[in-house]
């Protein structure tokens, strides 16, 4: 019922709408949870998101379903408003937060930890209140309620109250009967408040969850920006407590541009016992300790070489990544790409390579081919995998365009598994791990019948030789092939 409810106010209100997206895609041989009636839904995924503006006021709904769902399984939106001071902004609903550098108040769409090569990228300073874009900001752990921000006389103000009901395991997957069961069985209180002077700010939050058992935690911090040279200064520390323990954090980062020349160093704490509700965690997991630096060079024309290293120290174990990556076009039309990442810790050490290049012989054509290759170090015993990738993308017009990929991987098992691109939609994570003895073949076609709309086709087919079957638990898949199919549309005027 909620489902169709959605469906109808957006055939109603359609016209006005300022953005639309709307993807289906399935899988096929049918998973184990559909097949044995242990998942609630079938086996289609399902996403549409419907932006409008009116204007000062902008609304953004969302309804998604992963594999194993009911249809409507989520049901999302928000309201916004822009405004002049003092109140510049106001939203409510679904809600997407980023403040300061997220230690305190965070919630939706970044991730902190994106590997060596990102690090050239420091945190910086960022206040958004806004309703939540994607269903990964929307769905498991939703952020709901509503909140303002103030600006008058060079000072700020920024205030939000929070009640949301949670899952416990935060994946917001809701197929079996255990995953519905404990749906949203967490009821959350979040209170937050940032009070900011131009380069400076004060942060505070208190987060409230009741299950089986009420679990009291906070937040309290400072923050600040400083700039002059080419050169910026971020960072912010804050205290916490859950329980009767306290604990402190920090993140800081340090940038500076000359000319083709970019780098930045950034240094953070973020300790286990840390209040890790609505916040962000640098590097993307707990640490005692984590430093990186990042380096992007442009040494000459057509020539950009990125490079990182990070070094964290959590509990008793030392984690180093170290990650270079080249990109160069030698001649016309040709561009080559290398890149090396390695990452050792007390479960070993693994080095991750590409090399590839790029010709395009037409303005319309162009043709990739990579190789990937991976060697993992684990006490004595090393394991290898290696792969190749041929893509060709061409334009026979200008409102169609064509891609086929091939690639291929033979690794000795799922730790030195290669990754290759994927053919994916916008908004989608566009890479796809190869393991054993595989192959897969991708198609995607994109059409622009008319200005403004995109329909965007896509199959995709997976061999696993010599398996039985693909996958395990309920998303196991029989046999050793699989296909994935799909389809988006994306308007906007």
């Amino acid at each position: 019922m909620k489902f169709t409810a959605v469906l109808v106010l957006l055939a109603i209100v359609s016209p006005r709408a300022d953005e639309v997206r709307f993807r289906l895609a399935r899988r096929y041989p049918s998973p184990r949870g559909v097949l044995e009636n242990l998942w609630a839904g079938d086996e289609w995924a399902f996403f549409n998101r419907w932006t409008f503006r009116v204007g000062r006021f902008g609304v953004v709904l969302l309804t998604e379903k992963d594999p194993g769902e009911k249809w409507g399984d989520l049901a999302a939106g928000g309201l916004s408003w822009v405004g002049n001071s003092p109140v510049v902004c106001a939203a409510g609903g679904y809600l997407s937060l980023k403040s300061a550098l997220g230690l305190v108040g965070d919630h939706g769409g970044f991730s902190a930890g994106g590997g060596p090569l990102s690090l050239a990228k420091p945190p910086v300073r960022r206040e958004v209140l806004e309703p939540a874009p994607s269903p990964g900001d929307s769905d498991g752990e939703p952020l709901t309620g509503a909140g303002a921000v103030f600006r008058w006389s060079g000072a700020g103000l920024t205030v939000l109250q929070g009640l949301s009901r949670v899952d416990p395991s935060g994946e917001g997957l809701h197929r079996s009967s255990t995953e519905l069961g404990r749906r949203g069985s967490v009821e959350e209180y979040f209170s937050f408040a940032r009070l900011s002077l131009e380069r400076f700010g004060l942060s505070g939050a208190l987060v409230r969850r009741t299950c089986d058992s009420a679990t009291v935690s906070g937040r309290a911090g400072f923050d600040v920006r400083l700039d002059g040279d080419g050169r910026r200064f971020d960072g912010e520390a804050c205290a916490g407590f859950v329980g009767g323990r306290v604990s402190g954090a920090f993140l800081a980062g340090v940038q500076g541009d000359e000319g083709g020349f970019r780098h930045a160093l950034t240094l953070s704490r973020y300790p286990s016992g840390f209040p890790s509700d609505r916040s962000l965690r640098p590097f993307g997991s707990s640490h005692d300790l984590a430093a990186g630096y990042g380096i992007r060079w442009r040494p000459a024309r057509g020539c950009v070489l990125t490079s990182g290293l990070s070094l964290m120290q959590r509990d008793e174990e030392s984690v180093v990544e170290a990650g270079l990556q080249g990109e160069e076009t030698p001649f016309f039309r040709t561009t080559l790409l290398q890149k090396v990442t390695v990452s050792r810790s007390l479960a070993g050490t693994v080095f991750r390579g590409t090399a590839g290049v790029v010709w395009s012989p037409g303005g319309r054509t162009s043709l990739t081919l990579r190789l990937p290759g991976c060697a993992v170090r684990s006490g004595d015993s090393t394991l290898f995998g290696a792969g190749a990738e041929f893509r060709v993308r061409h334009r026979p017009t200008a409102f169609m365009d064509v891609s086929v990929s091939a690639s291929a991987a033979d690794t000795e098992g799922y730790a030195s598994r290669v990754y290759v691109y994927r053919l994916s939609f916008p908004g989608e994570f566009g890479s796809q791990a190869l393991y054993g003895k595989s192959a897969m073949l991708q198609a995607a076609l994109s059409l622009e019948p008319a200005r403004g709309w995109r329909l965007r086709f896509r199959i995709s087919r997976f061999h696993g030789y010599g398996r039985e079957s693909i996958g395990s638990g309920y998303e196991q898949t029989a046999g050793p092939s699989r296909t994935d199919v799909g389809f988006q549309l994306d308007w906007k005027p």
